[in-house]
């Protein structure tokens, strides 16, 4: 709707559907003709803001709110819209402490509510949008803010498991994690949390609590400060596509004061965030994760070849990463020679173990990700079942 009202075309077609979808989901619910009349009246108002270029964020807001609206009239519970609460910069980047500060003095006295999430405002009171998985965030935010005893996420699924259990159907649910291995998992294409929704809880020692919403009754994942074992283990084995490599190669760049730092300059230019990265004495190899920095083709060329007045670039796109995650990864290198066996059959771009020593991850080709992953797993569920390392 929005792109259709930038380009000054009518939003009608696709909005009218929209509104209906809303309008069949309150009346299967049974909620009231007063509630109906305010749905209706919601419904107008966002369509003029939209047709009238109230812009891309505030379109992609409207659905959370709305679906907050009818919640809060089914628990029969006060509507705060998250814009009291969330505070952006000018650049779009969430503000901490104000937004901190917003949560314990508007909600001192609300002990129950229904927040949308995604959301919240920017300095000029204009809505600002969360990148994907924006309800996850906005969830630790408020859990933080009002010093939740525990933040529960409910979802479709009931947890981390020890890799994506629709590619992999041997895969075991993990029922305790620390913040830093589910944040690792998570990381590393995890998909069942958003990352950034694990440091507001584990700043403040909140307890994250995923369920399976449709499955109340199954056993979920708990991620807290217990350190649990410290035994050498593997958790999990994730992948994650959608990355393009970066290869910079020059003879001069070794011993070379500033070399990385005039890079980083111009990946910075291009508001490229790099992600894993791969050095030696003529070679820095770097990935991009693509969806992350929402890019194309265009934008990738362009760094390429401001970065080509300083080295040789290679760029190698379609790439993904296959990670293994743990607990103390240097100390059980020895018992994973079977993984390098695994890879004598595919091309691996770049290699990299984590300075926090918790994954292991090789980059290859996106086609053969899912393989390896499987693969891996089965290897490790075989050798290593009745040690615990899952």
């Amino acid at each position: 709707c929005s792109a259709a009202a930038e380009r000054g075309e009518s939003i009608a077609p696709t909005f009218d559907w929209i509104s209906e979808r809303f309008r069949k989901i309150v009346a299967n619910l049974g909620l009231d003709s007063n509630f109906r009349s305010d749905l209706d009246q919601a419904l107008g108002e966002i369509r003029d803001r939209i047709q009238n270029r109230a812009g891309a964020d505030y379109a992609a807001s409207r659905g959370e709110f709305l679906s907050g609206m009818i919640l809060a009239c089914l628990l029969d519970r006060p509507l705060i819209d998250p814009i009291e609460l969330i505070r952006f910069d000018s650049n779009g980047r969430l503000l901490p402490e104000e937004t901190q500060n917003c949560i314990s003095e508007r909600l001192r006295e609300e002990r129950c509510g229904v927040i949308p999430g995604f959301y919240g405002a920017g300095p000029d009171g204009e809505i600002v949008t969360f990148s994907r998985g924006g309800s996850d965030i906005t969830g630790a935010i408020i859990a933080r803010g009002v010093a939740a005893e525990v933040y529960e996420n409910w979802t479709d699924v009931p947890g981390f498991f020890s890799s994506d259990p629709k590619a992999v159907p041997s895969a075991r649910l993990l029922r305790r994690l620390h913040y830093r291995e589910a944040q690792e998992i998570a990381s590393a294409g995890g998909g069942i949390l958003h990352p950034r929704s694990i440091s507001p809880v584990r700043k403040a020692g909140i307890p994250l609590f995923l369920k399976c919403a449709s499955h109340p009754d199954w056993q979920g994942t708990l991620i807290s400060s217990a350190e649990g074992d410290d035994t050498p283990q593997l958790k999990a084995i994730s992948q994650r596509s959608g990355l393009t490599l970066i290869a910079m190669e020059s003879m001069e760049m070794w011993h070379q004061v500033g070399f990385l730092a005039d890079a980083f300059q111009i990946f910075r230019a291009h508001g490229f965030s790099v992600d894993l990265i791969s050095t030696s004495e003529s070679n820095v190899t770097v990935s991009i994760d693509v969806a992350a920095n929402v890019t194309d083709q265009s934008a990738i060329s362009a760094l390429a070849a401001e970065l080509g007045q300083l080295c040789r670039v290679d760029v190698i796109e379609d790439c993904a990463a296959v990670t293994l995650v743990g607990r103390r990864i240097r100390a059980i290198l020895h018992e994973l020679s079977s993984v390098m066996e695994v890879f004598e059959e595919y091309k691996v771009h770049l290699v990299t173990q984590a300075a926090n020593d918790l994954n292991f991850t090789f980059v290859v080709d996106s086609e053969h990700a899912y393989r390896i992953v499987q693969r891996l797993h089965g290897l490790f569920v075989n050798r290593f079942q009745e040690g615990g390392v899952f």
